[in-house]
């Protein structure tokens, strides 16, 4: 991205959290762990593939994720939206 702004990596990053207020890669993950908490929400997709769709590595790296930013697992979040 920094390439793209035709900035250093590091004025980049500077910029981008003066901008945005954190860091390029937590902005990434924040925006991957929304977009799979909507498609838990919204789909039967099996959480694996809903990792995959999102950018995660497997699904153990998005339950890991998911579970910090939710406090509670993917399977959980969709049973209890389920009930």
């Amino acid at each position: 991205m920094a390439d793209a702004a035709g900035l250093s990596t590091s004025h980049f990053v500077r910029q981008f959290r003066a901008s945005i207020g954190t860091a390029p890669h937590q902005y990434l993950v924040q925006r991957r762990v929304e977009l799979a908490k909507r498609r838990l929400e919204a789909t039967d997709a099996s959480i694996a593939e809903v990792a995959f769709d999102c950018g995660f590595a497997n699904q153990e790296h998005l339950t890991r994720v998911f579970k910090r930013f939710f406090g509670v697992t993917p399977g959980a979040y969709r049973k209890d939206r389920r009930e």
